[in-house]
């Protein structure tokens, strides 16, 4: 990072490698003397004329040299930039049309500027060089959303907004941005307040530990709103697990082949459940290993499966009798024992019965999702009950969602202090999240 002063900045927003335009965005004097000594613009005039929000189309730099006629590279021309005596002649048409890179620049408060050039990383440098030249400090655009007028919670929401891996993930993201998460603390802060009317700090605990709770839960969507949900694959060998992994995906993802074993290793691969966000993984079946290869395949599988998130559960309908099929969650409890699986009582768990194109007339049994990976009956049934498992309560729209671990400690602190009668502390927790 260059080591100009504070005061004047610059930072590249949009995300490096190709691209058709590029935005750069600098503050401070400097900054307007860097565009001065580097800036030909085609209406003539310095940028300190420029109206306010005004998009001025024009040429950066060329030849190495801006208006002023002196190096767009030399601190010294920038720091003459806004010289009376030195203000910019419009280039004939000769050097107008051939000197320097086409850009747009667009003043967007008295010291604070943008420049949209062309989207390649050499186009960027030059046009941060100058900046940099002219005594602004480079930053990254997290370090520039961070440092701009935005309360942390807005900052972060920012810097997730532009991870977010799919559109109802960003829209959330983009409430949190305009405000929803800081509203609703705030609205938790003027309880508190008025929780402690009576004087002695002590108030109603169990209402704000109440409001606060709401939010906690929430968490647990908010940090999946840039990270996905890991789902498992679990299962006997050869129950069709990699033909439901790429019949979910729409694509051959995992080697299928009708021979116990072929999957040995973690097979995974991204998509999205009804707008969230999921990572699935393929474990190599469960079963009596044959040699040290396999045997390290189940023990990485039951790995995988004790740290999901969500597990889908495979039971193979064709291979099952009469009682298993009219108790396939049983039929998948006894062969989870068998295999030695240890999943977690919290763990959420849902059965999938495949090859049911295999049966006569397949069973309907709540909580089990009857489905052909081969044929594709039954999977949109089976995405709407993963999805369910996913976010049992997902926020409405406009609520105020934690989605940083920080957040989420926090408010989980502030619940516990409130509930213990702490309010004052609880308030204190709550106010450090706003500020």
């Amino acid at each position: 990072m260059n080591a100009g002063s504070p005061a004047n900045r610059v930072a590249a927003l949009t995300p490096p490698g190709r691209g058709a335009i590029a935005v750069v965005a600098a503050n401070g004097p400097a900054a307007l003397a860097a565009v001065d000594a580097a800036f030909r613009a085609a209406n003539g005039k310095p940028i300190a004329e420029q109206t306010l929000g005004r998009i001025v189309f024009g040429r950066w730099g060329g030849n190495g040299h801006g208006w002023l006629g002196t190096s767009a590279a030399s601190p010294q021309s920038a720091a003459t930039g806004g010289s009376a005596a030195l203000r910019p002649q419009p280039p004939d048409s000769q050097d107008h049309a051939t000197a320097g890179e086409e850009v747009v620049v667009c003043r967007r408060a008295v010291d604070e500027v943008e420049v949209h050039c062309h989207g390649g990383a050499a186009a960027v440098e030059r046009v941060l060089g100058a900046f940099a030249a002219a005594g602004c400090a480079v930053q990254s655009w997290q370090q520039s959303l961070a440092q701009r007028q935005l309360g942390q919670i807005e900052a972060d929401a920012a810097v997730a907004l532009a991870a977010a891996p799919t559109l109802r993930t960003a829209a959330i993201l983009l409430e949190q941005q305009q405000g929803a998460l800081r509203r609703e603390l705030s609205d938790c802060l003027t309880a508190l307040e008025s929780d402690a009317g009576d004087g002695d700090g002590d108030g109603d605990s169990k209402a704000a530990a109440e409001r606060l709770a709401v939010l906690t839960q929430r968490a647990a969507v908010g940090l999946h709103l840039t990270q996905p949900w890991r789902v498992v694959i679990g299962g006997r060998a050869n129950v069709g697990k990699s033909t439901l992994l790429n019949a979910l995906l729409g694509y051959e993802r995992a080697i299928v082949f009708d021979q116990p074993g072929t999957t040995r290793d973690v097979v995974s691969a991204h998509t999205a459940i009804d707008g969230w966000p999921v990572q699935f993984r393929d474990a190599a079946g469960l079963r009596d290993a044959g040699d040290e290869i396999e045997a390290a395949g189940v023990a990485l599988a039951k790995q995988q499966l004790a740290a999901a998130e969500v597990v889908l559960w495979v039971l193979d309908a064709s291979a099952l009798g009469q009682r298993e099929l009219a108790d396939p969650l049983a039929a998948a409890q006894r062969d989870q024992a068998a295999l030695e699986v240890a999943l977690r009582s919290e763990q959420p768990v849902l059965v999938v019965l495949n090859k049911v194109d295999c049966l006569a007339a397949p069973p309907h049994v709540a909580g089990v999702a009857a489905v052909s990976a081969r044929t594709g009956a039954g999977l949109d049934e089976l995405t709407q009950a993963l999805s369910a498992r996913l976010t049992p309560l997902a926020p409405p729209t406009g609520a105020g969602v934690p989605f940083t671990a920080r957040q989420a400690a926090a408010l989980a602190a502030a619940v516990d202090l409130a509930l213990s009668g702490r309010l004052a502390d609880c308030r204190a927790e709550v106010e450090r999240l706003l500020a």
